[in-house]
């Protein structure tokens, strides 16, 4: 996994969008954490910079396979399936100072308190448009921890990543196949001999309840499949709901409810608490037109242009470009606009267009250009057609006619 300034989990993401009209389906692979560094309370003068003894772990819950002192590294290349873990403090039950190089066992690890991520590694498929889906799990663990005064951990930075993303023909977007998205999380470590507790409503058990309090959602992203050979064309709207409390570290057994979403969940003491995290596509613009297939036909005497589409959303019309090889200049040869049959239809439609100002033998290349309401205008092609040549039309025009006229 990368390294970043930051605690940053990167999720990473197969997507595949499956299309049916206009109610769009998808499916998405992999998701995947990774911990950078972490924000601590403003150290007394007396004390060093950073939180206390922050440790990386990669495994799940306290089966993990790999500690480091302060090394992101340690939780293994970007893509894996592993939950991987940060934490911090001198554990309540554990004696002397942390490790240097990180523990040998998991003692003075387990015994600290920290926040996991585990991505969900299967989603699913055919998961239509506007359906919530979870991306991984925050768990914090919450141990009894001795800390020097003011030199907790405080706050954290969050980049979701998604990377993988593909169009329904197996293509990137337009905009490249990573979404990043960005929460700040702050963590609130009470002490647990307080009296009152801070948080008096909160699961005051084995001490005084913590808080993790999750910044506000980040903007949506979007992305754009337009390719000629997408059954759909337009640009999806990719947005994270947030995160919501569950009872189990089984995200696959919550229901999403919008009115569980919470900005802050208060956690017991010597307890794992759970939430997961939740987002959608929330919306689907499609292009103004979606080409379905575009072709160019050599007949006796001209060269047939044909085209569909499957919808024409704000579609005006179309205009045909020509050049006698790709890399010529093109020529529009339609002097008005084809109009489009049913404008803003999202419905589909077929088109022809006969080019006669050809000559045979020669091999011509054709663009279709589709052109919006607002005056925004889309290319697709080319599609190349040749007649073939008439030797005889061609003995008798260009050199018995000549000899005739001569005598």
């Amino acid at each position: 996994m990368k390294k970043k300034v930051l605690i940053t989990t990167a999720i990473v993401a197969g997507l595949t969008f499956l299309v049916v009209g206009t109610a769009l389906a998808f499916a998405m692979g992999n998701v995947d954490g990774v911990w950078g560094y972490v924000e601590d309370v403003a150290p007394s003068p007396n004390q060093i910079e950073g939180a206390y003894c922050v440790t990386y772990a990669t495994g799940n819950g306290t089966s993990e396979s790999a500690r480091s002192r302060n090394d992101t590294g340690i939780q293994g290349p970007l893509g894996g399936t592993d939950e991987n873990q940060v934490h911090y403090g001198r554990g309540a039950d554990v004696n002397g100072d942390c490790p240097a190089t990180g523990d040998p066992g998991n003692a003075w690890f387990d015994a600290q308190s920290g926040l996991g991520f585990d991505g969900n590694i299967t989603i699913g498929e055919n998961l239509l448009e506007g359906t919530p889906f979870w991306l991984g799990r925050l768990t914090h663990y919450n141990r009894p921890i001795t800390v020097p005064d003011n030199n907790a951990f405080e706050w954290v930075d969050i980049d979701i990543q998604v990377d993988g993303i593909l169009c329904s023909n197996g293509q990137p977007p337009n905009e490249g196949s990573t979404l990043t998205f960005t929460y700040r999380i702050d963590f609130d470590e009470t002490p647990n001999n307080a009296d009152p507790c801070k948080y008096p409503g909160g699961p005051n058990q084995n001490g005084c309840s913590d808080a993790v309090i999750i910044g506000t959602n980040p903007p949506a992203a979007k992305f754009t499949c337009d390719d000629d050979d997408e059954p759909v064309q337009g640009e999806y709207t990719v947005t994270l709901l947030g995160f919501q409390p569950h009872t189990t570290n089984d995200c696959s057994t919550q229901t999403f409810n919008s009115g569980s979403l919470t900005t802050q969940f208060l956690t017991a003491e010597q307890v794992n608490s759970n939430a997961c995290l939740w987002a959608q596509i929330t919306d689907f613009v499609p292009t103004a037109v979606s080409l379905k297939s575009f072709s160019a036909t050599a007949e006796s005497k001209a060269i047939h242009l044909t085209w569909e589409t499957t919808s024409e959303i704000e579609n005006l019309g179309f205009n045909v470009y020509r050049a006698e090889s790709l890399n010529n200049e093109r020529i529009q040869l339609n002097s008005e606009i084809v109009a489009s049959i049913a404008p803003g239809s999202p419905n589909g439609h077929v088109y022809d267009y006969m080019d006669s100002s050809v000559t045979p033998g020669v091999s011509y290349t054709y663009w279709l250009e589709d052109l919006d309401i607002y005056g925004k205008t889309n290319l697709h092609g080319p599609v190349t057609a040749q007649i073939a040549d008439d030797w005889l039309a061609t003995l008798v025009n260009k050199i018995f006619m000549p000899f005739l006229r001569n005598r």
